[in-house]
Order: structure tokens, then C-alpha cells, then sequence
């Protein structure tokens, strides 16, 4: 199993990454010693350079530098494969009258990852404004069973995490750059996690996952009464 991160903070803005692996321990016996599962502790502290990072490209490098102290600790370690896959989330947890925080995840084929990851930052230097807080890569083997398949072959998938207004003015301003990222992935022969919000256009959805029509006509042969109906449906499917 492996996961890596790669850095948004100002000083290694898209060019620094870390990656950590995990592999079966020859002594099953560590298991006796880590296999409860963990509770969340401590977590005022990551909390508190996880807020220092939605202020400021500062808090950003603050953070950066503690994750990368953080992964060199625990190297050699021990951990069952439970608690790998229960990663804590409630020190993300995020309460603003004024602004909020989204998801995004795109998807590039292998061997287009570090064009992709060029091509992506330079286009995010040229927005100040735009507050992405994190991207973390996984790997996403080939899989077409699916008619809207986000993974037509071999890829890596960057979820990133953005901080934004909750105004219509600041959603929107998202929205512009987000579409820009799609372009950008899909010129790279990739594509975008469908279930987020509606950023994406008709047009690039339809790049993304050529077999849109063919769901809609499914969809419509299924379900000819739209008993099941959701905002993608509403937007996408006039």
C-alpha cells in the first residue's frame, strides 16, 4: 500500500512530494502490539497547523515541515493494515460562517504524472487567491467494467482539498479554476471524480467519460419514470 502527499506551501509549491509504503512485516508477531484500533488523539494539534495553513502561505510552510517530520518518525514502524486504512478526519472537521471547504479529485495516466504536475503548476501560480490546502496522490488500477469509468487505464488520482467563500461571487471564482484544472487534466488524456460539485461543463464531462450518452439512454431505459433523481442528474441530463 502506498500514499503520498505533495506539497501546496509556498516553498516547494508542486515540486516537493513524500510518499509513504507499506509493506507486510516478516514478524507477524508485532500484530499482538498493534492491532487495536486506533482512536483519534491529540488532535488539537493538527488542528491547529491545518488552520494556520488556511491563513497563509507561512502556515502552509509550517505545515508542510511538520508532515515531513511526521512521516520520517514513523519509518520502520509497525502498524496493521486496519489502522493504515483509518486515517484520522476529525481534526479537518471546519466551522465558518463565511467560507468552506471542497473536494476535488482528477485522475492522470502514469506516465503523464509529472507533465500533468508541471503543467498544473503553472497554472495555479498565476492565481493567488486560489487556496488549495492539500493534495494526496493514491493509484488507481485500470478498470472499464463501469460505463462512467474514471480510470480507462493505469493512474494516479490527486484529491485536493480547497478553501473557499460561501458567497456565489467566490463559488463561482472556484468554479472558473476548477474548470481550468479539468482542461489541463484532460489534455493529459485524464479525468475528474464525478460526484463533487457541478463545476465541470457539458462539454468536459463529456471528454472525461465518452460513454455519457450511452449512461443517459441507460438510465432513461431503467428508470423511464426518474424515480431516482440527484443535482448531477438535474444538471447534466437536460
Amino acid at each position: 500500500m502506498h500514499l503520498a502527499r505533495i506539497s501546496v506551501a509556498p516553498e516547494g509549491f508542486l515540486t516537493e512530494m513524500y510518499t509513504t509504503d507499506y509493506y507486510m512485516a516478516d514478524d507477524q508477531g508485532q500484530l499482538e502490539f498493534n492491532s487495536t484500533l486506533k482512536r483519534e488523539s491529540l488532535i488539537a494539534i493538527p488542528k491547529f497547523f491545518l488552520g494556520l495553513s488556511r491563513l497563509n502561505g507561512w502556515g502552509k510552510n509550517l505545515l508542510w515541515g511538520t508532515q515531513e517530520a511526521y512521516n520520517h518518525r514513523i519509518d520502520d514502524s509497525y502498524i496493521s493494515r486496519n489502522n493504515v486504512m483509518r486515517s484520522e478526519s476529525t481534526f479537518m472537521e471546519y466551522e465558518n460562517v463565511n467560507k468552506t471547504e471542497v473536494l476535488q479529485e482528477y485522475f492522470v495516466p502514469v506516465d503523464q504524472f509529472t507533465s500533468y504536475i508541471d503543467d498544473l503548476r503553472k497554472t495555479l501560480e498565476q492565481e493567488e487567491d486560489f487556496n488549495l490546502l492539500n493534495i494526496t496522490v493514491r493509484y488507481v488500477k485500470k478498470n472499464e467494467e463501469a460505463v462512467m469509468s474514471y480510470a480507462k487505464e493505469d493512474m494516479f488520482g490527486l484529491v485536493m482539498l480547497i478553501n473557499q467563500g460561501s458567497s456565489e461571487e467566490s463559488i463561482e471564482e472556484s468554479g472558473r479554476i476548477i474548470r481550468k484544472m479539468i482542461d489541463i487534466t484532460l489534455d493529459h488524456d485524464g479525468s475528474y471524480y464525478l460526484p463533487y460539485y457541478h463545476f465541470p461543463t457539458q462539454e468536459q464531462l463529456e471528454e472525461a467519460y465518452p460513454r455519457t450518452e450511452e449512461f443517459f439512454i441507460m438510465k432513461k431505459e431503467y428508470d423511464s419514470d426518474g424515480r431516482f433523481m440527484n443535482l448531477f442528474y438535474e444538471e447534466y441530463h437536460k
